[in-house]
């Protein structure tokens, strides 16, 4: 049943099957199968499948009209310029980074990772905005809407994706970003103090002079004594008594990079967890940065003799830290020699899970898709996905070999039995291929 949505609309543009919709009160902007709506018409009334809403909740109405700004184009990355995300990476597994930077698998993203960049972009574009013409705090709420909306259609078009992206979690970061606007300006939310007290840069694009290293660093904050204080959003929280090492490093890097740019250190770095609402101080001395920065152009080196070279010159360190989070795993064969004698018949993530397929179940309306595996080890078990895993797992034929990475294992609420599910369809393998790509892994075969 469609319903009438708060408001005042008016069509934009218009595709085959999509109609682009504005909200003539605040300037509010959406794209909208055209199946679900009626309208707007003469008078501006529009109707929405209530279902749609309820799946895709409209922002409450803006107290002004706000036009929102593009985000600001950086400074471009100079060729061949290190990052601190590539050497960190090249550093935990050379074989990690071949397959990310030579390779160029698909990356897996999460709803966590897309949330966090809504909120990079929205504190990049706040300081940017003309004052003059609205609110910060409704430049804010605009801003976020927009990239709110921009980052869920990239999160559901993306190849490899984890999790469901959840609306309701939209006002958790709309609180971390007025938090960081409060941190900034101590809990004013007027025009003069954004204005003054925000930061002299934001997503700043900084290099070491001799081009080898980079970094983008959220904000820059600069004194009348030309004094500089970096600021680094991080979106989660902080450990309780310490900084993550990762952040260090980071944090490091970032310090030299100022000290190339100014000729001096920063006065201070600074990690903002939005997630828990702390800030942490990092320590730092010219020997520990030093220490650092050889290590890292040391790292450069190597990476740029290395381009262009085989998988099998790209060294692997599999250990259960080193692959964790990597978005490898389906292809990586020291991976899945590393994995083959972990028991599965636990509850965890990260499983593995070889046999051959018994029987399979198309996903059909909130069913999933399913296969019941034969194990090597002669037990049954059911694995389960949703969405692209769940269509790949239907779709197997009975007797076919199948090896499945990265299944989560868990005790079914409806049987009492453990059983797996798959995220990411990349990881179910059949008869030796990446299902997904049709890419043959000739090691499949080798493997006990």
């Amino acid at each position: 049943m469609k319903k009438q949505q708060k408001g005042m609309w008016h069509t934009e543009r218009e595709t085959e099957k999509a109609v682009y919709i504005v909200r003539i009160d605040d300037n509010f902007k959406k794209w909208f199968p055209k199946r679900v709506v009626d309208g707007p018409d003469e008078t501006g009334l529009l109707y929405v499948e209530s279902w749609f809403i309820k799946n895709n909740p409209l922002p409450e109405i803006l107290d002004e009209r706000v036009d929102v700004p593009k985000l600001p184009a950086r400074k471009p990355w100079k060729k061949g310029s290190l990052s601190f995300s590539k050497a960190s990476q090249y550093l935990l597994c050379p074989k990690q980074y071949y397959f990310s930077y030579e390779k160029k698998i698909p990356t897996m993203v999460s709803p966590p990772l897309y949330r966090g960049s809504v909120a990079h972009a929205v504190l990049e574009s706040l300081f940017k905005c003309d004052l003059d013409k609205a609110k910060p705090s409704s430049y804010i709420k605009a801003l976020l809407m927009d990239y709110w909306d921009k980052y869920k259609a990239r999160f559901e078009t993306s190849a490899r994706k984890k999790g469901k992206w959840d609306d309701s979690k939209r006002d958790d970061i709309l609180d971390q970003i007025i938090w960081v606007v409060h941190n900034m300006t101590d809990g004013k939310m007027d025009k003069s103090s954004v204005q003054l007290l925000g930061p002299t840069e934001t997503e700043s694009c900084v290099f070491s002079d001799d081009g080898i290293l980079g970094g983008i660093i959220d904000a820059i904050f600069i004194d009348e004594n030309n004094d500089v204080k970096i600021v680094d959003y991080k979106t989660g929280k902080a450990k309780k008594n310490e900084i993550d090492f990762n952040h260090e490093l980071q944090g490091w890097l970032y310090a030299y990079l100022i000290s190339e740019r100014f000729k001096k250190l920063p006065t201070s770095v600074e990690f903002w967890y939005t997630g828990s609402q702390q800030i942490k101080e990092l320590e730092f001395d010219q020997e520990s940065i030093d220490g650092w920065i050889l290590t890292l152009k040391d790292a450069a080196a190597e990476i740029k003799q290395q381009s262009g070279s085989p998988q099998s010159l790209f060294e692997a360190r599999p250990s259960e830290n080193n692959c964790k989070w990597c978005d490898a795993k389906p292809w990586c064969e020291s991976y899945h020699r590393h994995i083959q004698d972990i028991p599965w018949q636990k509850q965890g993530r990260s499983k593995s899970l070889k046999g051959s397929v018994l029987n399979a179940q198309k996903p059909s309306g909130n069913r999933p898709g399913a296969v019941l595996i034969k194990t090597q080890d002669g037990e049954e078990v059911v694995v389960k996905g949703w969405e692209r895993s769940g269509k790949i797992l239907g779709s197997l034929e009975e007797g076919v070999d199948i090896f499945c990475v990265d299944v989560d294992i868990r005790l079914s609420d409806y049987s009492g039995n453990l059983e797996g599910v798959v995220n990411d369809p990349y990881s179910i393998i059949a008869n030796g291929a990446i299902v997904e790509t049709g890419e043959k892994l000739p090691h499949i075969a080798t493997l006990q």
